[in-house]
């Protein structure tokens, strides 16, 4: 147990998963720069929102574990990221994001992230 806690914690463990954190969005920016977004086919529009989501979730996994959050919180608050964070995306990029939408959808992963924590919290 202490042999994966050390390697857990060792520079090269902490450089792949930094890797695998920021491959996402040097896909996303390939992709932007190699394609004209309206000459692409309608199926792959969505591919760069995914890629934003994976990489997005893999940030924020990869700073719960420098943090040392536990496995499962982390997981959670890393999927409610990723979902907000891609929903502010997509709202913005059809034009229908304003600061209000904005703030509310911040208010609302908030309280969803304080919800869970007091959940998790309680069932202990």
């Amino acid at each position: 147990m202490k042999n994966q806690q050390n390697l857990q914690k060792s520079p090269d463990y902490l450089n792949r998963h930094r890797l695998t954190a920021l491959l996402p969005f040097l896909a996303v920016f390939i992709i932007l720069i190699a394609t004209n977004p309206y000459k692409i086919p309608l199926a792959l529009i969505p591919i760069p929102f995914g890629l934003v989501a994976f990489g997005v979730y893999r940030l924020v996994l990869f700073g719960a574990q420098v943090l040392g959050l536990d496995t499962k919180k982390s997981r959670i608050l890393a999927m409610l990221a990723s979902g907000s964070s891609t929903l502010a995306l997509i709202l913005k990029s059809i034009g229908q994001l304003s600061p209000r939408d904005f703030i509310i959808l911040m208010l609302l992963t908030l309280g969803l992230v304080f919800y869970i924590n007091r959940a998790s919290l309680s069932t202990k």
